[in-house]
């Protein structure tokens, strides 16, 4: 081996070594400020009147990764109007060193949640076999998203329970929006094999719902905490919900739909939609059968509807192409109404 292979064989091992000793402080100044932002966030956090509380953590995942592992974590919020709490055994952090806006939380096993939803306590339990959650932060908007496979929930007093076997969330939300026409949130939905307990909703179109998908955004400026003078703002500066696209299929229902809603005087939901749906005949009998339907009511919807309905070029079931309405609480297709829906009560403050 000549002097000059030693000296770069020197010279290289050197520079990894340099580099190895960079990496390692890097690591262990970013693992240091995770431990004190999260610790610093919990001391505002109580600060300002909420709970929340876990065991004390290491973090690990040198050194790609800051893991850490929040044994015992529970929190509490929503002031006195809307309180909450939720807690479970584990919440699992992951955060890279090389993308400091974004990170990722593993929420599977155990949780439970205690909340009022629009002025009503609710209380239940979930569980899922694998629940990730992944946040980023980009200027003045802030996006996450959802997922979770082979999920469970019970609610507190109601018979049966729900499950699911895949759901994908994801979400924006953007606060530096100043007029109606720019979108400031926004929301896609896709959950497969919902399971529904019986009896649950009026006019249950059985207690298997396939698939449900949905693409909305909020059109106009909304604070983040959703109350009567929040929503009433937002309306009246011209606020709308654009849905791009909805899709249900829910025993015999199928339906695809867009359009526009918004709210009423009373804060309840105006919407306009284009709907082509499919089953509605098999539709309207569940109705009845549910008793969410009178049956002469049924009968005149079931003649007005088949006036409606076409039969494709391709064959297959008659479907509708019609309007599709909410108002005065009222849903309708085309001229026919079918149900009322019961008013959302916001919360106050």
């Amino acid at each position: 081996m000549t002097d000059i292979t030693r000296r770069l064989m020197i010279v290289t091992l050197l520079v990894f070594l340099l580099a190895g000793l960079g990496l390692s402080g890097f690591w262990v100044f970013g693992a240091d400020r995770l431990r004190a932002n999260l610790n610093q966030w919990a001391e505002v956090w109580r600060a300002e009147g909420n709970h929340v509380a876990y065991k004390p953590f290491a973090v690990t995942g040198f050194p790609l990764y800051f893991r850490a592992r929040l044994e015992d974590f529970a929190i509490a919020g929503g002031g006195a109007s809307a309180p909450w709490r939720w807690q479970t055994p584990a919440l699992r952090l992951r955060a890279s060193p090389f993308a400091p806006t974004r990170a990722r939380a593993d929420f599977t096993g155990e949780h439970k949640v205690v909340a009022e939803l629009f002025g009503v306590p609710v209380a239940f339990t979930a569980a899922t076999k694998n629940g990730v959650a992944r946040v980023q932060r980009r200027g003045n908007s802030q996006m996450g998203g959802v997922e979770l496979h082979d999920s469970s929930l019970v609610i507190d007093g109601v018979s049966g329970g729900f499950t699911l076997k895949e759901a994908l969330i994801d979400a924006f939300y953007n606060r530096a929006v100043s007029g109606p026409t720019t979108p400031s949130a926004g929301l896609a939905v896709a959950l497969d094999d919902l399971i529904l307990p019986a009896g649950l909703l009026p006019g249950q179109l059985g207690t298997r719902i396939d698939s449900l998908n949905l693409d909305a955004e909020v059109m106009g400026a909304i604070g983040p905490e959703v109350n009567t003078a929040t929503v009433a703002a937002w309306r009246d500066g011209g606020g709308t919900v654009e849905i791009t696209d909805f899709a249900l299929r829910w025993g015999p229902l199928r339906i695809k739909a867009e359009g526009t809603m918004a709210l009423d005087a009373s804060l309840q939901p105006l919407a306009a939609f284009t709907a082509t749906m499919t089953g509605f005949n098999e539709t309207i009998d569940l109705l009845v059968a549910e008793g969410a339907l009178d049956p002469r009511d049924a009968s005149a919807a079931k003649t007005l509807l088949s006036l409606l309905a076409k039969t494709p070029l391709t064959g297959g079931a008659p479907e509708i192409a019609a309007p599709l309405t909410i108002q005065n609480q009222r849903l309708s297709v085309g001229p026919v109404p079918l149900f009322t829906l019961r008013p959302i009560v916001w919360p106050a403050t």
